[in-house]
């Protein structure tokens, strides 16, 4: 407790002094800090497997993310989704076999499984209710010119 005190202060000290400094971050023009971004991307890229190959990945990704986002899509789903898709999908594996042939039953097998379940369930078919009566709106409104 004492030591994490200690630290706490010492960030205080180091945060106070240095704060003129890395308030001049801000005055730097932002074609240098993109330029800056770039390079560390494709520095990093290139250090993982010392490999070109992740290299074009990366430039895919940022042309495939540049065109969502000037489509209107959230960046959130499409970060955490390869982020944490192997564990969502690890787990509903492990879920499944402990099963033991009972499929998707132990999902609700337990009252606290079987809430959370159902309130997901539920979650998903209220946002596509949602979407489905505002697209009625839109063709209403519309005239009746398509959904």
């Amino acid at each position: 407790m004492l030591l994490m005190v200690l630290a706490n202060l010492a960030l205080l000290v180091i945060g106070l002094l240095t704060a003129r400094i890395s308030a001049r971050v801000m005055n730097v023009n932002p074609r240098t800090v993109w330029t800056s971004v770039t390079v560390l991307c494709v520095v990093g890229s290139f250090a993982i497997n010392g490999s070109f190959w992740d290299v074009g990945v990366m430039f895919c990704a940022a042309i495939l993310g540049s065109l969502f986002k000037r489509c209107g899509f959230a960046p959130g789903p499409f970060i955490l989704g390869p982020l944490l898709g192997g564990m969502p999908e690890g787990n509903l594996r492990r879920a499944l076999v402990m099963s033991q042939d009972s499929g998707f039953g132990i999902f609700f097998s337990r009252p606290a499984s079987g809430i959370l379940t159902s309130l997901t369930i539920l979650t998903l078919i209220r946002t596509i209710a949602r979407l489905w009566v505002k697209g009625k709106k839109e063709a209403l409104t519309n005239g009746g010119k398509g959904l």
